[in-house]
Protein backbone atom coordinates (compact mmCIF):
# COMPACT_ATOMS: atom_id res chain seq x y z
CA UNK A 1 0.00 0.00 0.00
CA UNK A 2 1.34 3.43 -0.77
CA UNK A 3 0.57 6.57 1.59
CA UNK A 4 0.06 9.48 -0.91
CA UNK A 5 0.84 12.79 0.75
CA UNK A 6 -1.47 15.40 0.16
CA UNK A 7 0.44 17.83 -1.26
CA UNK A 8 -0.14 15.21 -4.35
CA UNK A 9 -3.74 16.39 -4.41
CA UNK A 10 -3.43 19.93 -4.07
CA UNK A 11 -2.95 22.62 -6.86
CA UNK A 12 0.26 23.37 -7.82
CA UNK A 13 1.45 26.86 -9.03
CA UNK A 14 -0.13 28.06 -12.18
CA UNK A 15 1.26 27.59 -15.48
CA UNK A 16 3.53 30.85 -15.86
CA UNK A 17 3.02 30.16 -20.08
CA UNK A 18 -0.51 29.49 -19.89
CA UNK A 19 -1.56 33.64 -20.81
CA UNK A 20 1.05 33.06 -24.15
CA UNK A 21 -0.30 29.91 -25.07
CA UNK A 22 -3.71 31.11 -24.85
CA UNK A 23 -3.08 34.23 -26.46
CA UNK A 24 -1.41 32.00 -29.47
CA UNK A 25 -4.24 29.81 -29.56
CA UNK A 26 -6.51 33.26 -29.99
CA UNK A 27 -4.05 34.70 -33.12
CA UNK A 28 -4.09 30.79 -34.71
CA UNK A 29 -7.73 31.10 -34.29
CA UNK A 30 -8.55 34.83 -35.46
CA UNK A 31 -6.15 34.10 -38.62
CA UNK A 32 -7.39 30.69 -39.73
CA UNK A 33 -11.77 31.65 -38.96
CA UNK A 34 -11.66 28.93 -36.21
CA UNK A 35 -14.24 28.91 -33.42
CA UNK A 36 -12.60 27.22 -30.41
CA UNK A 37 -14.88 24.45 -28.75
CA UNK A 38 -14.76 23.40 -25.30
CA UNK A 39 -15.21 20.31 -23.95
CA UNK A 40 -18.53 21.56 -22.73
CA UNK A 41 -19.76 23.14 -25.51
CA UNK A 42 -23.18 22.25 -26.85
CA UNK A 43 -21.61 22.05 -30.43
CA UNK A 44 -19.97 18.83 -30.07
CA UNK A 45 -23.21 17.07 -28.08
CA UNK A 46 -25.79 14.72 -30.15
CA UNK A 47 -27.92 15.91 -32.08
CA UNK A 48 -31.48 15.49 -30.89
CA UNK A 49 -34.20 14.07 -32.97
CA UNK A 50 -37.18 16.45 -33.42
CA UNK A 51 -40.11 15.22 -31.11
CA UNK A 52 -42.51 13.60 -33.21
CA UNK A 53 -46.45 14.67 -33.27
CA UNK A 54 -48.77 12.95 -30.84
CA UNK A 55 -52.34 12.99 -30.71
CA UNK A 56 -53.47 14.89 -28.41
CA UNK A 57 -57.15 13.03 -27.51
CA UNK A 58 -56.69 10.02 -26.40
CA UNK A 59 -59.54 7.54 -27.48
CA UNK A 60 -61.26 5.79 -24.33
CA UNK A 61 -61.33 2.27 -25.67
CA UNK A 62 -57.15 2.72 -25.71
CA UNK A 63 -57.20 4.10 -22.48
CA UNK A 64 -59.31 0.90 -21.06
CA UNK A 65 -56.75 -0.85 -23.26
CA UNK A 66 -53.78 0.31 -21.52
CA UNK A 67 -55.01 -0.17 -18.15
CA UNK A 68 -56.25 -3.56 -19.06
CA UNK A 69 -52.70 -4.37 -19.77
CA UNK A 70 -50.89 -2.57 -16.58
CA UNK A 71 -53.38 -5.21 -14.63
CA UNK A 72 -52.14 -7.91 -16.35
CA UNK A 73 -48.64 -6.54 -15.32
CA UNK A 74 -49.61 -6.57 -11.37
CA UNK A 75 -51.26 -9.81 -11.68
CA UNK A 76 -47.76 -10.95 -12.98
CA UNK A 77 -45.71 -9.13 -10.26
CA UNK A 78 -47.97 -10.69 -7.68
CA UNK A 79 -47.19 -14.40 -8.56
Amino acid sequence: MTITNIKAHTRGKEDPFKPVMEARKERFCRKWGIQPANTDDARLSRPVAPPEPISARTSMPQIIEQLRGLARLAAKIGE
